[in-house]
């Protein structure tokens, strides 16, 4: 049902902005790519940022590729209206990609490798990395904290994951 949905005026979501890409080939097996967007809002909404600047480092030899990242992310908007909230974050990101054939290839990626928490949402912190266990196993921190909530619905919290087998080793309320 259409008219179960909030609706705002179009002059209400004026959103202007200004975009840049730029990519650069330091070597035949390695480039670096920055990509940047501003906003302008005239009444801001919530997930959108009025910054956002990605910088990537990408090398490639073979069949191998393997990408470091940096994002930046300011005045992300949680809430709007009186009770107006903004978040700030870097993260760190790390993937590995090999190609066995034409079609089909394997990757992996690791995000937020620094472990930062940061809100997308208001009230659903994210926070998650993997990790090398002390037993020698790799595993993957990853939750959600719902504390601002007046009621929870399931278990919510940090739950650890052994990735060998995947497997929950813990969740962390």
């Amino acid at each position: 049902d259409l008219h179960s949905f909030p609706t705002r005026r179009s002059s209400d979501l004026a959103i202007y902005g200004l975009e840049l890409e730029l990519s650069y080939m330091l070597m035949p097996n390695l480039s670096i790519t920055y990509n940047s967007a501003l906003l302008h809002m005239k009444n801001p909404v919530v997930g959108a940022p009025k910054q956002k600047s990605y910088l990537g480092l990408d090398y490639r030899c073979d069949k191998l590729t393997i990408n470091l990242g940096y994002q930046f992310v300011k005045d992300l908007y949680t809430a709007v209206g009186d009770a107006e909230q903004k978040e700030k974050f870097n993260l760190i990101s790390l993937a590995a990609t090999y190609a066995l054939t034409k079609n089909f290839s394997l990757w992996a990626r690791g995000e937020n490798l620094l472990a930062k928490q940061y809100e997308i949402n208001l009230g659903y912190p994210m926070k998650g990395t993997p990790s090398l266990h002390p037993r020698g196993y790799p595993f993957l921190s990853v939750g959600q904290f719902a504390r601002k909530m007046k009621s929870k619905t399931g278990k919510i919290g940090l739950r650890q994951y052994n990735l060998y087998n995947q497997k929950e080793l813990v969740l962390i309320d």
